[in-house]
């Protein structure tokens, strides 16, 4: 029956983002030097326009800190599901902000690989990193130097080979 209502409900709402095992990962998304997890920091809720991603301490509840890497190669906020991680600014130190997904690739177009843990910005090069970062703050972007504040684990990963996309 369960497989019936996910069809359904894609049918329903074909841009509905549906955590199962097409997409390549899902849940937290944590640095386990810090134990800080990404997290929208309820901004998603806010108003005011303010769509910065920022970090939390992990707290495994889900809500604010689950998400999935997409088929689309996208990090969707699960809470707000037509919302994703995006970057317009290339520079390193450069901070994200959460976006209306478009599936186009561009801003929102993110790579992982399991073996070096490194979640990678595709058009900028940069990785996301927590140097220097404490909780409630933003998080950045840097150059990609290998180091345990670039390192992230998904709660739950499906696929076991690289995820490097195609296009980077």
């Amino acid at each position: 029956w369960y497989q019936r209502r996910v069809r359904d409900v894609k049918n329903v709402y074909p841009e509905l983002v549906v955590p199962d095992d097409s997409n390549f990962a899902l849940g937290s998304i944590r640095n386990p030097a810090s134990n800080l997890c990404l997290d929208d920091l309820q901004r998603l809720d806010d108003d005011k326009g303010d769509k910065q991603v920022g970090v939390y301490w992990c707290h495994n509840q889900g809500g604010s800190q689950f998400f999935i890497f997409s088929k689309d190669y996208e990090i969707v906020a699960l809470r707000k599901n037509d919302y994703c991680l995006d970057n317009s600014n290339y520079s390193p130190g450069a901070t994200l902000e959460w976006y209306p997904c478009h599936k186009m690739g561009g801003n929102q177009q993110w790579a992982y690989d399991v073996k070096t843990r490194q979640l990678k910005h595709v058009p900028s090069g940069n990785c996301l990193d927590v140097k220097d970062i404490k909780a409630k703050e933003a998080i950045k972007l840097n150059l990609c130097d290998g180091s345990e504040t670039q390192e992230w684990e998904f709660s739950k990963v499906y696929s076991k080979e690289l995820i490097w996309n195609k296009r980077r």
